[in-house]
């Protein structure tokens, strides 16, 4: 049952995607069976316009859902960059100045997929007596 809540929007694509393809279906075997435009005008309402805005549907959804992993993905980058940063000692008011915040827990709504990806190790990016910005070159980060 969590996983039907975690990934809902997923699951709503994939029945989005489903029907769009069964309305494509009925409407091509329902066009295919008259001979007469004026009959064949329901099908392609019906089944065409419908498969396709389903199909549309589908992808949208399926497309935010990926969206929604790549934030709860950067939001985990943000903690472990705060979190290194606060080991070396940087100022609290850089970390407020960027929008992070020293304690940002993470929610329990959120589901342990998204979490697998964000792993809970420290990375040193400097050596530890360098204060340098990451991304910058040093005589003492470079080891000349």
């Amino acid at each position: 049952m969590s996983v039907l809540r975690s990934q809902w929007d997923r699951i709503a694509a994939s029945v989005a995607i489903g029907a769009g393809l069964l309305c494509l279906i009925f409407g091509y075997l329902g066009i295919s069976g008259t001979a007469h435009v004026a009959k064949q005008l329901p099908y392609i309402i019906s089944g065409g316009l419908m498969g396709v805005f389903l199909l549309g549907l589908g992808a949208m959804l399926w497309l935010s859902a990926d969206m929604l992993d790549e934030w709860r993905e950067l939001r985990g980058m943000r903690l472990l960059l705060a979190e290194d940063v606060a080991l070396r000692g940087e100022d609290a008011s850089l970390l407020a100045s960027a929008g992070i915040r020293r304690s940002m827990p993470l929610g329990d709504d959120e589901p342990a997929a998204a979490l697998a990806g964000t792993p809970r190790r420290r990375t040193s990016f400097a050596s530890e007596g360098s204060r340098a910005p990451v991304g910058s070159t040093s005589a003492k980060s470079v080891g000349q």
